[in-house]
């Protein structure tokens, strides 16, 4: 594989992400989104995560049957559901940044923040560059 074949080593990177955190990643990506919010609605993370109704459902009730979310139903519209971290969650993610911390243990913390900077660069443009295509 040529070293700069960029896309390659991202697919591989990929690949070892995802076997290391299984299949528990959109459970982590919610838990995360709701430890910055406290409370979204279903809808509105849904639309954060751009998945459907169905497969929101289904992670969502997993994460409530071992306590790691809340669900109840809006006071002001109870056709709305409102999601809410519990202690148990907030301690899941705690447990899940430090796994993930020690993937990146042979880089120092100016790497790091440099890699940081330049994968954050490449999302923003790349979900620019998809709302000009819409």
């Amino acid at each position: 594989m040529d070293k700069f074949d960029l896309t390659g080593l991202l697919i591989n990177c990929a690949q070892v992400l995802n076997h290391k955190m299984g299949k528990k990643q959109g459970q982590g990506r919610i838990l995360e989104i709701l430890n910055e919010r406290e409370t979204i609605s279903q809808k509105e993370l849904q639309d954060i995560l751009n998945i459907k109704a169905g497969s929101i459902s289904e992670i969502l009730a997993k994460l409530e049957k071992s306590g790691k979310i809340i669900r109840y139903k809006d006071e002001n519209d109870k056709r709305k559901s409102i999601i809410q971290i519990t202690d148990k969650g907030r301690n899941t993610i705690v447990r899940y940044k430090d796994t993930n911390e020690d993937i990146f243990f042979m880089l120092d913390d100016h790497e790091k923040e440099e890699l940081s900077q330049l994968l954050n660069k490449i999302l923003t443009s790349w979900k620019e560059r998809r709302k000009g295509n819409l």
